[in-house]
């Protein structure tokens, strides 16, 4: 039954990524559903927790930005705020923790 949802729960987490305050109570409104009811739930059929999916969606897509941006390290700054960290020290800690790099030396992993 929940896995109807789910669908449209990532959905949302994607369109809203970029959103700071991106949260569980966001993304469970959106599909109508209790905020600690839809934790639970998107838990047993994801296998992992809200939190950490979404955490784990932004280091995606700051490695896709990266990727692209063919700017200099400065732009990773806004990078983290592009995906939704906007404290580029956060947003540097939680990639290094990641990947096991920083995104300076992600970025000049790609480039070379």
């Amino acid at each position: 039954y929940f896995k109807e949802y789910i669908p449209v729960a990532l959905e949302f987490i994607q369109e809203h990524l970029h959103e700071e305050t991106l949260s569980i109570t966001n993304v469970s409104e959106s599909v109508y559903l209790n905020s600690v009811y839809f934790g639970r739930m998107f838990k047993k059929v994801m296998n992992i927790s809200f939190k950490r999916y979404v955490q784990n969606a932004r280091l995606e897509k700051a490695k896709e930005l990266l990727l692209e941006e063919s700017e200099s390290i400065g732009s990773i700054g806004s990078i983290g705020n592009r995906v939704g960290i906007p404290n580029a020290s956060y947003f540097s800690q939680l990639f290094k923790q990641s990947t096991g790099v920083l995104p300076s030396e992600y970025k000049r992993s790609l480039e070379e």
